[in-house]
């Protein structure tokens, strides 16, 4: 624990991304202790805060994620989105309902980093969540982040609502931006399960050649057989 606590100190003072990186990847390699890193999310220097954010979310610690939830009020916008990050990454269970209030955020920055941060399938309690959160969202570069984020989860409830967003505009589902029909070929390229698929062999005869085009590309790229 002495150890940890001296690495801690070193985070605390870091002033570089480089830096800080070093001490992460030495305390990564260190359980034991690190529940203490949850206290200075209480510090009153706003960088240290956004520190031990950035470490918590690299380390995953769904232990964290009460105190994260709690730095969300935070009223610098440098935290905010350390914290968003690091709840997105965590991708457990626990953090739908404070990246709710993150989706929520008078920032777009600190929206957008929900968005970068949320990856793979153990985040597919996320999905509809997210869901919900492009429906709400004014900013079409968030809604194209919170797309390819349901991509990289590929849920079955996460690949349902991107095959409605690559639907041309009609009467059912309106009218949509084309960058965001892509967005959600390429998120369907991601997810590459069998719906998927079939959704992107569909789009293959779309009207709009862009589509039809990233639709190819997509569909030839699932079929490659890998590499042994």
């Amino acid at each position: 624990a002495a150890a940890v606590e001296v690495l801690m100190d070193l985070l605390v003072a870091a002033p570089t991304v480089s830096e800080r990186r070093a001490v992460f990847d030495a305390l990564k390699q260190m359980t034991e202790g690190t529940d203490q890193l949850i206290h200075l999310l209480d510090h009153r220097e706003w960088f240290v805060v956004r520190n031990v954010a950035e470490l918590l979310g690299e380390l995953g610690m769904d232990e964290a994620v009460p105190a994260l939830a709690r730095r969300l009020d935070h009223g610098d916008e440098r935290v905010r989105k350390a914290v968003a990050l690091a709840l997105a990454k965590i991708g457990t269970r626990s953090v739908v309902e404070p990246l709710r209030r993150a989706l929520r955020d008078r920032s777009l920055e600190v929206r957008m980093q929900v968005a970068l941060g949320i990856g793979g399938r153990k985040a597919s309690a996320l999905a509809m969540p997210l869901v919900v959160a492009m429906e709400q969202e004014k900013d079409e570069a968030v809604v194209r982040e919170l797309i390819l984020a349901l991509g990289r989860i590929g849920s079955p409830d996460a690949v349902q609502a991107l095959i409605k967003w690559a639907q041309p505009a009609g009467r059912i589902f309106g009218r949509k931006p084309s960058a965001l029909r892509l967005a959600a070929v390429d998120a369907l390229r991601l997810a590459a399960t069998p719906a998927a698929l079939g959704t992107l062999e569909g789009l293959e005869d779309d009207s709009d050649r862009q589509i039809r085009e990233a639709a190819k590309n997509a569909v030839a790229e699932l079929r490659r057989p890998p590499r042994p």
